[in-house]
């Protein structure tokens, strides 16, 4: 039997009548939430692999570095009363990625409405 054979009429029948219909506003709207969510998941990925990269990058680096000098003293061991390589390589790139995820969640996320919600549906801030 051929590939061609195999389908039914009927299936062909339902492709074609699924092919010939407009997007519809559900399938729209289900669109653009789709690529929001996208984007701000490949967003929070590509921050979390910079960050990743720089806290190891750092800490790595600083952490095994010898920092005695020939006198046996330990000249700018410490920075803000705690080793330097804490501070430049997990408190601020904690700050750096607090201040990252404030903006993120504050001033890029956007809510996509979806075609299904109206005003009247339970749970909505009319409803308060």
């Amino acid at each position: 039997m051929a590939p061609e054979e195999s389908h039914s009429p009927r299936c062909e029948e339902r492709k074609e009548k699924l092919s010939a219909e407009p997007e519809t506003s559900v399938a729209i709207a289900l669109g653009r939430s789709f690529r929001q969510s996208r984007l701000e998941m490949w967003l929070m990925l590509g921050a979390w692999v910079v960050f990743f990269v720089v806290v190891t990058g750092i800490c790595g680096t600083l952490a095994f570095q010898p920092v005695v000098n020939e006198e046996g003293l330990i000249p700018g061991a410490t920075l803000w009363g705690m080793p330097r390589w804490v501070v430049l390589g997990i408190a601020i790139p904690w700050l750096a990625g607090n201040a990252f995820i404030i903006w993120f969640a504050l001033g890029f996320m956007k809510d996509t409405p979806l075609a299904n919600e109206t005003a009247d549906s339970p749970g909505t801030p009319s409803d308060r």
